[in-house]
């Protein structure tokens, strides 16, 4: 502690430990009786407070932890101790104590008529950590009737360890002599969450003070006595940095990611390493898991609310089922609790879609992971070998993919994913979408045989004629290698993590001679496909703070940076992106961002696994010429049709 205290003041340090809730987790009950049960942790609140004093059932909340406070049960539970008949009906608020968590607003619980209220106070966030600077708080908000009621300047002292953490009290006159027969009141609260402080108060003539034991339960121990002051002296102020910081930065946590394998893991593993550096005490368990299973598992969980997982990666398409259904953290109401705000770094197309509904104005259900985005790649020596612009257009393109395919003996004109589902249907969609096409029209209908779909099929097929007989079977390995082979002129899909190769002379035959760039235009403009990861809190975790932390470490400048030259994906944020040293490794980043910032998001449908399947392998049926893009696209229409229909 710091602070003068006069010699006849007693003050008791408290005991930092968990807390554990009596029942489970759900509403309290009259079952909880034996204590003063509070009501699990409230998801979301409103960053102004509104929620309205509602009889007895709602006395207030405090926002980190989010508790619910029953003045029936309180009253019930604590017989002949607590009742509402112990408080003056004209007495203003006789005590209140403001206690924080590391990295979180300060909170503040007070007893006054008959109310027992917890509320929050905003204050200034400093430093990595979120360490308290030397303020002052000018006021404070109350329910009810208390609601407008100001208190005095609270001084919060400067604190002495930089993971330091400050806890505040208001000391008032007034209390009730019927206040002395609180003795052994016990609270119980909800686990995960630490209170430490001592609570002092003077009553009347007198200074008296409360432990507050956080071991398991907060014990209130009141003792009278002290010194004799004056009725005038109404008001006295107290901070004690309470240096507990050090300690619940040891407590160890352990965060289990359901992630992702291959380059997503490895980038993962960075930022775990990084952070496990400067938080010893957070320990992880990263599952690198494919596509279909981080998919498959982590439904089932959140489905089951069995909270095994702390964060989750979702695939952008699927990203809309977890935010409809409720299963992710509302990051938007976390980043309020914490005083920060999302800053605007972040590609704004990209975070759009963490967003639901998607859009600037959509709640904050998750963080891109990485930026992730379809790109073109071509070999500007041949372009510049046969006088070829640079292609603006798909129609540039194919003039292109002749050219080269006629004159190359050794060298496709072109050369794309073939393989039915996900990898013909990602190749084809930028091709799509630049003629003007999509899967659904403005009434929501589906709409992947218009015109403008057909004419993007045929073109997609006229493509295809100079690339290799291999199209049909052809994947990521076959377009990667061939690119650093040498042996393919125009790959109208590749992407980031393909490509950081593409320029090493040890790796790549062709170092130095492949463009990178954003699609070219047809109809519309450019238009890649947007293939984001997003990283999201399920609402199920049991470790949501630390894995907020966590997130916003990962998702920080100096995280994706890190990840970018130590794993190669890109980023989500501008400026890693124009970051001089990410240029002089991958100088083909800004086209990266250039696609990402016109990017076209997958249907927002919580049926794309089954369309994407469906019309992938009817494309591919077009590609081996087992049916028309007339046929096809009519039949692929009427399956979108009864899909959406289920």
């Amino acid at each position: 502690m710091s602070a003068d205290f006069p010699s006849n003041w007693q003050c008791i340090q408290v005991i930092r430990d968990d807390f554990r809730h009596p029942g489970d987790g759900t509403a309290c009950t009259e079952q909880h009786t034996d204590a003063f049960c509070l009501r699990g942790l409230l998801e979301r609140v409103s960053d102004e407070i509104e929620h309205p004093v509602r009889g007895s059932d709602f006395l207030g909340y405090i926002e980190m932890p989010l508790l619910f406070v029953g003045a029936d049960i309180f009253a019930e539970a604590q017989r002949q101790t607590l009742r509402a008949r112990h408080f003056p009906k004209k007495s203003r608020t006789d005590f209140f104590f403001v206690f924080s968590y590391l990295g979180h607003h300060p909170c503040i619980a007070g007893i006054g008529n008959a109310r027992f209220f917890l509320d929050v106070i905003p204050y200034p966030v400093h430093g990595e950590r979120n360490v308290f600077d030397q303020v002052a708080f000018p006021g404070v908000v109350f329910f009810g009737e208390e609601r407008e009621k100001q208190m005095d300047k609270v001084f919060l002292f400067e604190p002495v360890a930089a993971c330091g953490r400050m806890i505040m009290f208001h000391l008032c006159a007034g209390l009730d002599e019927d206040f002395r027969n609180i003795q052994h009141s016990k609270l119980n609260v909800p686990n995960r969450h630490s209170i430490d402080c001592i609570l002092i108060f003077q009553k009347k003539y007198s200074i008296d003070f409360v432990c507050i034991n956080t071991r398991n339960s907060i014990e209130f121990g009141f003792r009278t006595g002290g010194v004799s002051m004056s009725k005038k002296i109404a008001v006295f102020f107290l901070a004690v940095c309470v240096l507990v910081g050090t300690v619940a930065a040891q407590k160890p946590v352990k965060l289990v990611i359901a992630g992702r394998d291959g380059d997503y893991g490895n980038a993962m593993q960075v930022a775990v390493d990084a952070y496990m550096t400067k938080n010893p005490n957070v320990t992880f368990e990263v599952l690198k898991l494919s596509g279909d299973d981080v998919y498959q598992k982590t439904v089932i969980d959140l489905r089951s609310g069995t909270g095994t997982y702390d964060l989750i990666l979702i695939d952008d398409p699927k990203a809309m089922q977890y935010q409809q259904a409720g299963w992710l953290e509302d990051l938007d109401a976390m980043f309020k609790k914490a005083g920060q705000n999302l800053d605007q770094d972040f590609i704004q197309n990209v975070i759009n879609l963490c967003r639901y509904p998607n859009g600037p104005s959509g709640k904050l259900y998750s963080l891109p992971f990485v930026g992730n985005v379809s790109l073109f790649a071509y070999r500007e020596d041949l372009f510049a070998k046969y006088n070829l612009p640079a292609p603006r257009t798909w129609s540039d393109v194919l003039v292109a993919a002749k050219k080269i395919s006629e004159n190359e003996p050794n060298v496709s004109g072109v050369s794309f994913r073939g393989v039915k589902g996900n990898p013909i249907l990602t190749a084809f969609l930028p091709i799509f979408w630049s003629f003007g096409a999509d899967f659904f029209d403005a009434a929501g209908k589906p709409a992947v045989n218009s015109p403008e779909a057909v004419k993007a099929l045929k073109f997609f097929l006229e493509l295809a004629k100079y690339g290799p007989k291999s199209t049909p079977m052809n994947n990521t390995a076959q377009i990667r290698d061939g690119l650093l082979a040498g042996t393919v002129g125009i790959a109208p899909e590749v992407w980031p993590a393909w490509l950081g190769k593409i320029n090493d002379p040890n790796e790549s035959k062709v170092a130095g001679k492949v463009k990178i760039t954003k699609h070219p235009s047809e109809v519309k403009k450019s238009s890649p496909m947007n293939g984001i990861w997003h990283i999201a809190i399920p609402s199920s975790s049991k470790n949501k703070q630390a894995a907020f932390d966590f997130l916003t470490f990962l998702t920080s400048r100096e995280t994706q940076k890190l990840m970018v030259l130590n794993a190669g994906l890109p980023p989500s944020r501008k400026s890693v992106f124009e970051d001089k040293d990410i240029l002089a490794k991958y100088p083909w980043y800004p086209a990266i961002m250039d696609a990402l910032e016109n990017s076209v998001a997958r249907p927002r449908t919580l049926f794309w696994a089954e369309i994407e399947n469906m019309m992938g392998g009817l494309v591919q049926e077009a590609l081996i010429g087992a049916k028309t893009p007339e046929q096809v696209l009519n039949e692929a229409n009427a399956k979108l049709n009864e899909i959406i229909k289920q």
